[in-house]
């Protein structure tokens, strides 16, 4: 299996965290399954249907789909060999993107190809004649730069500061913080964001305990848990199961058997 990931071009940097590419032969003896887990942003990935394709509860997700927030975790398969490549979005760009409630996708995701959304990458190659590969790659970034120059919606600064404050204190903020300083409703905060700051809030601690769990930068998991200020050890686990999946010796037990290195959204 390869795995890389690139940064974006210019125009598209506050919207768009990093494009990833992910290929694999198909020979494995056993298909390889992945766990989405909730880390904040939505993305849309592009995957080449003819070759192999991921499936989620045991239904085939399209070639190319846009997907909300995720709250929790999910199990997403593959059958046969596969390219598909995305983009990992900031958690506002799909309002500012796409002009959609962001709320509307949370734990969920839409076609971009049905016949209501084939508007908007009108002008491209379609996606039927796209081939492996670099292919793909560039086409997502031409459609995600469309979409970028044919947006109606203004970038949100006082979402983008509220984001950027939830994430810089990893979670640890109170809402009314952000609605004093920044006179921001909850309301929009989801119209952008997909979720309330209070659950961004979590997902943004549980992410810095991730990182701190995958560094491994402690010596107990209690460490872990006092430095993120949850209430004990075991309100930590539970917070990490909600999320992941798993708990977190089960996940320490996993890094060492799966790839380490593939982005944030999977493991």
């Amino acid at each position: 299996m390869k795995y890389g990931y690139f940064a974006p071009p210019e125009p598209l940097k506050k919207y768009v965290r990093y494009f990833w590419r992910l290929e694999d032969s198909g020979h494995a003896p056993v298909p390889p399954t992945f766990r989405t887990i909730a880390d904040g942003c939505p993305g849309i990935i592009f995957q080449h249907g003819e070759h192999g394709s991921f499936f989620r509860a045991g239904k085939q997700l399209p070639p190319l789909f846009l997907y909300g927030q995720a709250t929790g975790f999910a199990e997403i398969a593959v059958r046969g060999s596969f390219c598909t490549v995305g983009a990992y979005l900031f958690p506002h760009a799909i309002r500012s993107l796409f002009g959609i409630d962001s709320s509307e996708l949370t734990d969920n995701c839409v076609d971009l190809n049905l016949p209501e959304y084939r508007e908007q990458h009108r002008g491209l190659k379609g996606l039927e004649s796209v081939s492996r590969g670099d292919d793909q790659f560039n086409w997502l970034g031409a459609f995600l730069q469309l979409k970028a120059e044919r947006s109606l919606l203004k970038h949100d600064l006082q979402i983008d500061r509220a984001v950027q404050l939830i994430m810089s204190q990893k979670g640890q903020v109170a809402v009314k913080t952000l609605q004093n300083e920044l006179g921001m409703s909850e309301r929009r905060f989801k119209q952008y964001v997909g979720i309330s700051p209070k659950l961004f809030a979590r997902i943004s601690r549980f992410q810095a305990a991730l990182k701190q769990l995958r560094d491994e930068k402690y010596e107990r998991l209690s460490d872990i848990a006092y430095s993120h200020e949850y209430a004990d050890q075991s309100h930590f686990i539970r917070s990490f199961k909600e999320f992941s999946g798993v708990l977190p010796k089960d996940f320490i037990r996993s890094l060492k058997t799966s790839a380490n290195h593939l982005p944030e959204i999977i493991f």
